[in-house]
């Protein structure tokens, strides 16, 4: 039997090893993603916010948005802009963080048009905003 000091240490050993299986866990929280460099969650947030647009999952997408930018374009509104099946598919290509608040993310977009694929550049802004990154709307 343990002992009152014994049996409290142990409670807090457990309680330090679930929160760290929590962190490894927790998808698509960048301030969590142990052993990941901010190029690494950008990059991995921006493929996951194409995957949305193009799995039509546009509330998904729509999440990934700055705070800033949710309070100047409603979802009702992002979700009318966006042509669903447009996008075929999306691939991040670089992603350069030139400050600790800001990156750069170039992606490579395929579509459909006039019946054929064509594929073409895409640039966006990723911002960190209270330890997470988010992605900067630009019209």
């Amino acid at each position: 039997m343990l002992k009152p000091a014994a049996e409290s240490a142990s409670w807090r050993w457990l309680g330090g090893v679930a929160i760290v299986l929590a962190a490894i866990a927790a998808p698509g929280c960048g301030t969590l993603a142990l052993g990941q460099s901010d190029n690494d969650v950008v990059k991995r947030k921006a493929q996951q916010r194409w995957d949305a647009v193009i799995g039509t999952n546009l509330k998904s997408a729509y999440d990934f948005m700055s705070p800033a930018s949710r309070s100047v374009m409603s979802y009702e509104a992002f979700d009318k802009s966006i042509k669903r099946g447009f996008h075929k598919a999306a691939r991040v290509t670089e992603v350069r963080c030139p400050s600790r608040e800001l990156c750069d993310v170039s992606l490579e977009i395929e579509y459909e048009f006039s019946g054929r694929r064509m594929k073409t550049p895409l640039y966006e802004k990723w911002v960190k905003q209270d330890s997470d990154w988010w992605y900067l709307y630009q019209k």
